[in-house]
C-alpha cells in the first residue's frame, strides 16, 4: 500500500472510531461533525470527504458490523426449514440492536429503509434483498414455497415486515419478547400464505 493511501486509511479509521463513540453515547441530534473531526484529529472538511451528511457518517461508522451481523446469519443451515431459517436470521439481526438499543433507535430513525436516510443504506438494502431472494428461490425450488410466489417479492415483503416490527420495538417500545412473538406470528402467516394453492 502506498504511503498516501495508508494515511487515508488511517484517517478514515480515526473518523470511524470517533463517529462510533459519538453515535453510541449521544442522541443523533446531539452528535456534531466538528467534534468528531476534532476527536479524529482531522479537519471538519476531511470528514465530509468520506461522508457528505451526518446520516452517511452514521452508516459508514457501523456498516461493517451491521453487514457482519445481518449477512452472517443469512445462510441457511443444512436441511433447515424455511420458517426456522427466516426466524433465526431475523432474530439474529435484532440481536445487534438489542446490545445497544440507543444505537438501534438512532439508526432506525436516521436511516430507515425509506425517506431521506434510505439513500445511505441503498447498496446494503439491494444486496440484502438479492441474497434473501436467492434463498427464497432455493426454498421454492425445494418445494417449501409455492412456485407462484416470486422470490424477489417475498424478499421485499420480509424486509418491510421486519423493518416495521423492528421499528415498533426500538421506537414504540414493545418488549423484546413481544418482538419475538410478532416476528414469529408474521413469519408463520407469510409462510402459510406461500403454501396455499389459490
Amino acid at each position: 500500500m502506498r504511503k498516501g493511501e495508508q494515511k487515508k486509511q488511517e484517517k478514515l479509521a480515526r473518523i470511524v472510531a470517533a463517529a462510533k463513540e459519538a453515535f453510541t453515547f449521544q442522541r443523533f441530534e446531539d452528535v456534531r461533525i466538528d467534534r468528531i473531526a476534532q476527536q479524529a484529529s482531522v479537519a471538519k472538511g476531511t470528514v465530509f470527504l468520506y461522508a457528505a451528511t451526518k446520516e452517511e457518517l452514521l452508516f459508514l461508522a457501523f456498516r461493517k458490523e451491521l453487514e457482519n451481523q445481518v449477512f452472517g446469519s443469512l445462510e441457511p443451515l443444512k436441511g433447515e426449514a424455511v420458517r426456522d431459517w427466516l426466524l433465526r436470521h431475523l432474530l439474529a439481526s435484532c440481536e445487534y440492536f438489542q446490545r445497544s438499543p440507543v444505537l438501534g433507535k438512532t439508526m432506525v430513525r436516521a436511516l430507515g429503509w425509506t425517506g431521506p436516510g434510505a439513500l445511505h443504506v441503498h447498496d446494503f438494502a439491494v444486496r440484502y434483498e438479492a441474497v434473501l431472494a436467492a434463498h427464497f428461490g432455493a426454498y421454492r425450488a425445494a418445494g417449501q414455497i409455492h412456485e407462484r410466489f416470486d422470490p424477489g417479492f417475498l424478499a421485499r415483503f420480509v424486509i418491510d415486515l421486519f423493518f416495521g416490527v423492528q421499528r415498533r420495538w426500538l421506537i414504540d417500545f414493545i418488549t423484546y419478547e413481544e418482538l419475538r412473538t410478532q416476528l414469529s406470528d408474521n413469519v408463520d402467516t407469510l409462510l402459510l400464505a406461500t403454501q396455499i394453492d389459490l
